[in-house]
């Protein structure tokens, strides 16, 4: 039970900030990257087709946080999600690249992110 809550939890996040850059920015002073990081710490814990869908959201909620806002490209480009992105590339579950590409996409916008990395 707790672990589809957490999940539909996930997905609402991004569903409610992927339009909305004021919902965006709200999130990211909020902290939201570092503490969907620190979560996804503690789901790779748990069993592995949990973590995976973990993953899959989480790289949807970083995805919707890039999509408009340059600052928060920025500061999840600082965060360790690039890691997980590319790790995710390599992935044998679907729905996991497609996410991991989704995201890598949304923070490739990044015309300066892409010339100072």
């Amino acid at each position: 039970m707790f672990k589809a809550w957490i999940l539909t939890f996930i997905r609402a996040i991004a569903f409610l900030v992927s339009d909305d850059a004021s919902l965006q920015s709200a999130a990211i002073q909020m902290n939201t990257v570092n503490i969907l990081l620190k979560n996804l710490e503690k789901a790779k814990a748990m069993d592995s087709l949990f973590y995976e869908k973990c993953l899959e959201c989480g790289l949807i909620v970083a995805s919707a946080l890039s999509s408009i806002n340059e600052d928060n490209r920025k500061q999840i480009v600082e965060s360790k999600f690039l890691g997980l992105i590319v790790e995710c590339m390599s992935s044998s579950n679907t729905n996991l690249r497609i996410s991991a590409c989704q995201c890598a996409r949304n923070l490739s916008r990044s015309v300066k992110n892409l010339r100072t990395n």
